[in-house]
């Protein structure tokens, strides 16, 4: 198990079976977004944007990356790739790669993010808010095409729509 949090001193750490800490890296917090594990790796975009690949058995830091903006978001992990949302409604996909950081895209929807992106049968959905037009409204974003399951394919959103 690997987790990262803490106050006033923060860490993330890995734990074994009897919970002894595998390792521990003080100061290196995720404090609000969960960490994932993609492929013996864990990616972790922080608080403060920066998203940081560590190697899960060891510990060993791969590489680190300021993503920008602040995020109180998790990232999820979807086609070799990682996706996450900041503060400010930006998305930024990103491979999951331990030898770099190597941005997919990134995308401005709305100005205010505070959900954790979602995917299902191929389709990205992402609920984002926006005052830029006057009052706060809130938006639910469906992008792609949903993939066939069993034979059946559900009827509905195709390509970017706001719901």
């Amino acid at each position: 198990m690997i987790a990262s949090g803490g106050y006033p001193q923060s860490d993330t750490v890995a734990l074994k079976a009897d919970g002894t800490a595998a390792w521990r890296k003080k100061g290196e917090p995720s404090y609000v977004p969960s960490l994932i594990v993609v492929n013996e790796y864990l990616y972790m975009v922080n608080d403060k944007g920066v998203a940081i690949c560590i190697d899960a058995a060891s510990g060993k830091e791969k590489w680190r990356h300021r993503v920008g903006g602040n995020f109180r978001t998790s990232p999820i992990a979807s086609g070799g790739n990682v996706i996450t949302t900041n503060m400010a409604g930006k998305t930024t996909v990103f491979r999951a790669n331990p030898d770099k950081y190597e941005m997919v895209a990134e995308n401005q929807l709305g100005d205010e993010g505070f959900c954790s992106p979602a995917v299902s049968r191929g389709q990205l959905f992402l609920r984002i808010a926006d005052s830029t037009q006057g009052p706060r409204q809130e938006w639910l974003y469906c992008i792609g095409k949903p993939k066939e399951t069993a034979g059946l394919q559900d009827e509905g959103a195709a390509g970017a729509t706001r719901q």
